[in-house]
């Protein structure tokens, strides 16, 4: 019986080695190369727009920087001007020449402003010469100037409403109470008594002692039959209600002692009081 034969190709097969398989990353880099080629105006246009767009904002806060610094410039030029001294704030020189060492030489000092009018005039000017890019902080102040300066004026009306643009451009200022204060002292001389009551009303709710005494003694002064031509007996318990209100304030706690101005203050509140009718 014949052996079975067991058939065997004589075609060796090869697995094909890995480096002799397509390269991935170079696959990839091919068809990037290929793709750059063909739109490498469109990245080159997109670049320099990207690198444009950076100079224009970084050109844009740059400005933006310089003007808030000129304006700041402004602003400080504004209070000096509200500071300068008047023909009246300098001593005549032979005063002064008799206070001085004997043998030393007496300059005249030159005022910045003949009257106090000049000075005010010339701050209003200031102020509503700062342009609108000034900021939140910087307007406010700009205001707070230019309400001050209307008061040397004695343009009460015009005052009130400038302290007002003020408190509410900077209401979480420490100068809050202070704008407030001035608003309402503007707009009582100015005879708008019912504004100057909301504005020493809102001092009396202030979480700082100085003012609370001083909305008190506002609102009492406001009140009072001694200061006005035609007061009411209701006027007169109303001032006596706020000058109490505010002597409470200044009662000093156990252990404490008031400062000589409080007690001055306390003994003028008193003398207030008792000439009440």
């Amino acid at each position: 019986m014949a052996k079975a034969k067991i058939a065997t190709s004589r075609k060796r097969v090869v697995a094909k080695l890995e480096s002799d398989l397509p390269d991935e990353v170079m696959t990839h880099l091919s068809r990037l190369g290929d793709h750059l080629s063909t739109y490498w105006k469109r990245y080159i246009i997109g670049i320099a727009l990207i690198m444009a767009g950076s100079l224009a904002l970084q050109a844009f806060l740059d400005s933006r920087y310089e003007s808030k610094v000129a304006v700041s410039a402004e602003v400080s030029d504004l209070y000096q001007s509200l500071q300068g001294t008047i023909a009246t704030d300098i001593k005549p020189v032979d005063d002064a020449a008799a206070a001085a060492p004997a043998g030393e030489e007496v300059k005249p000092v030159v005022p910045d402003y003949d009257t106090r009018e000049a000075r005010a005039q010339e701050a209003i000017k200031k102020a509503e010469s700062i342009g609108e890019g000034a900021g939140d902080e910087l307007a406010g102040l700009a205001q707070a100037a230019l309400g001050r300066a209307e008061m040397d004026l004695k343009k009460w009306s015009e005052a009130s409403k400038a302290f007002a643009a003020s408190s509410e451009t900077i209401a979480d200022s420490s100068l809050a109470m202070l704008l407030l204060e001035n608003q309402g002292r503007a707009a009582q001389a100015a005879g708008d008594t019912s504004q100057a009551t909301d504005c020493f009303t809102q001092l009396t709710q202030s979480s700082d002692l100085y003012y609370q005494v001083r909305g008190h003694a506002l609102l009492g002064d406001l009140n009072n039959p001694n200061y006005l031509a035609n007061a009411t007996e209701q006027q007169s318990k109303t001032a006596r209600t706020h000058y109490d209100a505010a002597l409470a304030a200044l009662v000093p706690a156990e252990g404490h002692v008031l400062t000589m101005s409080l007690k001055a203050l306390r003994s003028d509140l008193s003398r207030r009081k008792a000439l009440l009718p």
